[in-house]
């Protein structure tokens, strides 16, 4: 025996004047949060922690460990001050993402890209394991 399927009456309800209560809401956020002064000095600050837990994300990705201390060196110093593998992982993550920074916006995502990205990341502090710029076979 089968049983006979009946539409449901209003299953999907759209009430337009809620979402527009929704949609207004956001829109005033975001015209109040680009109308807001802000001194440039906080800005480059968020700036500055955001591309610093980016780099220790990456660097941490790769096996590095550190101190933020050893982290903030990083960030700071020459390649040729730098003491540990971890720091070298670092401030290598920290050059290749301030180059990301200045390629074109439409540059297409393909194998040269991400090898180049390889070859900056691993060059100097974990090229004896892994050879810059060639991917990995994963056999």
């Amino acid at each position: 025996m089968t049983i006979p399927y009946e539409m449901p009456r209003q299953w999907i309800l759209f009430d337009l004047a809620a979402l527009q209560v929704e949609l207004l809401g956001a829109k005033a956020a975001m015209l109040a949060l680009t109308q807001i002064p802000y001194q440039r000095s906080w800005a480059e600050q968020l700036q500055q922690i955001q591309l610093k837990r980016e780099v220790a994300g990456t660097s941490r990705i790769e096996g590095a460990e550190f101190t933020e201390r050893e982290l903030d060196a990083a960030m700071r110093e020459t390649p040729q001050q730098l003491e540990t593998r971890s720091q070298r992982q670092a401030a290598c993550a920290l050059a290749t993402y301030r180059w990301i920074a200045k390629l074109e916006t439409d540059r297409p995502v393909d194998e040269a890209l991400i090898c180049e990205i390889h070859r900056r990341i691993v060059s100097g502090c974990d090229d004896d394991h892994c050879p810059p710029g060639r991917p990995s076979s994963p056999w």
